[in-house]
């Protein structure tokens, strides 16, 4: 039966996910080759990418009309794109390369070309018109689109964390908690998001907490030495720090604990601080890097609390155990005990963390009933 309605377009498009991929990115590609030089290791991933995001697309926009939220997520991610040089004049050729991509699926699928087809056609239109809107708002805004840092400081508190310090030679505008797209030239067009871990400030200097075994990405930016360049795209995401007068809990999952500090550090430079409990959580005791400074920070702050707690037990050979300088609860997780708390509900909690720690410990928190929820989670570089 003929596709007639937007999510059967999306199935014929998810069933010829490489058919619609490779004629989508031949099409852009011989009406503007030099986007080969624009990352060309990843450009197999992009695409993969493309395609999914596409067929995600259609299945839930009525009739070749944008949704809000989707039209917002293109915006910024319009802006992302220039830090990887994708100029402005792609997007009216990106959409003229989707309908290709369109009707090289339909063909593929020995399906008749509908008008359901042609909504998913202006709904490619109304996508790279998002897109092109975002870049050229933040070109209009003269906002960069990167920022080039040298690193100034290099230290290895274990085996797999690396604290590196950037000067980027001016303050990057950015938010508590929120994290920045970085890259070196030995990653091969890969960006790991990396969260200062300090308070936004005037002072151009960013540290960040590097979890080497993470990616092969994370690997070569914590292999950086004092004097080498790392380049920085627009801050994103990002959880607002807690305000008002209900208690707050802020939930650092591995990585995610230099955007945690950085909430507390922003919270430090207000009058009156709520209430606020900090659990870090990390896979071995030992990568629990400033146990001794955080809970000496809590001893001076009458507001704060910190718990740290281990999904492991002890650290294995290769890590090297090391003196925390405080007490971690070996063997826990960070939102078991708040999930068990009767007064869960009525807290504020921001969770931060990789996608594969987050998301699962988000669920749980919801299922217990907390309703002041923000949750800023990742996946791997790309």
């Amino acid at each position: 039966m003929p596709a007639g309605t937007p999510r059967e377009v999306a199935e014929i498009l998810g069933a010829q996910r490489t058919a619609f991929r490779d004629a989508t990115v031949d099409y852009l590609l011989r009406r503007l080759p030099r986007l080969r030089r624009v990352a060309p290791l990843r450009q197999r991933h992009r695409a993969e990418a493309l395609a999914e995001r596409a067929v995600g697309l259609v299945a839930r926009s009525p009739q070749g009309m944008l949704r809000g939220e989707d039209a917002a997520d293109l915006e910024r991610a319009g802006r992302a794109n220039r830090r990887l040089g994708v100029p402005l004049r792609v997007y009216p050729v990106l959409a003229q390369a989707l309908k290709a991509g369109l009707r090289a699926a339909f063909e593929a699928a020995g399906e008749p070309y509908t008008a359901a087809a042609r909504d998913a056609e202006a709904l490619a239109e109304a996508a790279c018109a998002s897109l092109a809107r975002g870049a050229y708002g933040a070109d209009l805004a003269g906002v960069p689109a990167a920022t080039a840092g040298e690193v100034v400081a290099v230290e290895h508190p274990t085996r797999t964390i690396t604290a590196l310090t950037v000067d980027t030679g001016a303050p990057v505008p950015r938010l508590a908690g929120q994290h920045l797209p970085a890259t070196t030239p030995l990653a091969g067009g890969e960006w790991a998001p990396l969260s200062p871990a300090g308070a936004p400030d005037e002072s151009g200097q960013l540290t960040f907490f590097l979890h080497r075994a993470k990616h092969p990405v994370y690997r070569r930016l914590a292999d950086a030495r004092v004097g080498d360049q790392i380049l920085f795209g627009e801050p994103e995401g990002g959880l607002s720090a807690p305000a008002g007068p209900a208690p707050a809990t802020i939930v650092a999952l591995d990585e995610g604990y230099a955007a945690a500090r950085s909430l507390v550090f922003e919270l430090l430079g207000r009058e009156e601080p709520p209430e606020t409990h900090l659990v870090v959580e990390t896979r071995y005791p030992g990568e629990h890097v400033e146990l001794a400074r955080l809970e000496a920070l809590a001893a001076a702050a009458s507001w704060l609390t910190v718990t740290a707690v281990s999904r492991e037990e002890a650290d294995p050979w290769w890590l090297a155990a090391r003196q925390t300088g405080g007490h971690v609860r070996r063997g826990a997780a960070a939102v078991a005990s708040l999930v068990d708390s009767p007064a869960a509900a009525d807290r504020t909690v921001r969770l931060v963390g990789p996608a594969a720690l987050a998301e699962p410990a988000a669920r749980d928190l919801r299922a217990a009933g907390v309703r002041d929820l923000e949750v800023e989670a990742w996946g791997d570089p790309a």
